[in-house]
């Protein structure tokens, strides 16, 4: 089970492993050492890692448990959905050649290869190619992650600027302060997504 209060504590883990008293204490126009800068860098980007799987596996759960809701006369609305996106990959396995279990099972395999695991981001562009393949309306995505969205376009920008560190030390110095309040905006806000997932169960569609 995907519990944010999991995720809370991880982030917990990783910022007091990282983040001393000093560091944090630290703040403009006090200069940091090299090692704070390092040590700040490291907790960025360990940190959008731990979201970025979290909320991969959401949306694995989200189909997952899906599963769960096949029968002979129906199949759930994301299985059509991933079906219709991966259709160059799933011919010939329909027309009863297969169980619809077996096939779904594929799709989901499929989501998983071809969508997780290439996804690689934290924006809210990457949360959305999350969701497409699934059918998950992405106006009702944005609107009810608004705030999530922002803060994880944020934490993504700045992640992506502190992977380079020799241009991140030149241009920009980052308080430990201040990534701490990028990570933890995200993780204050990552509740809309998941009542997002957990409300969007579409009705099944029938199987014939």
């Amino acid at each position: 089970m995907n519990l944010v209060s999991d995720l809370k504590s991880d982030i917990e883990e990783l910022r007091d492993a990282l983040l001393d008293t000093d560091a944090l204490t630290v703040a403009p126009p006090d200069d940091l050492t090299r090692r704070q800068q390092l040590l700040i860098t490291s907790f960025v980007i360990l940190a959008h890692a731990h979201i970025e799987e979290f909320i991969e596996e959401l949306f694995v759960s989200y189909v997952d448990a899906r599963t769960a809701e096949i029968t002979e006369d129906s199949t759930p609305h994301c299985f059509i959905r991933l079906s219709l996106h991966f259709s160059p990959d799933l011919i010939g396995q329909g027309a009863g050649k297969y169980p619809t279990t077996q096939i779904c099972q594929t799709a989901i395999n499929l989501y998983r290869s071809k969508v997780v695991k290439i996804n690689n981001g934290l924006k809210a562009a990457n949360i959305a190619a999350l969701a497409r393949p699934l059918g998950l309306n992405g106006d009702q995505l944005s609107d009810n992650c608004e705030r999530l969205f922002r803060s994880l376009n944020t934490l993504g920008a700045k992640r992506g600027k502190m992977a380079h560190t020799s241009s991140q030390s030149a241009n920009e110095t980052v308080y430990a302060s201040q990534a701490v309040g990028w990570v933890n905006d995200v993780v204050d806000n990552i509740d809309e997504l998941v009542k997002f997932l957990n409300g969007s169960i579409p009705i099944a569609t029938p199987t014939t």
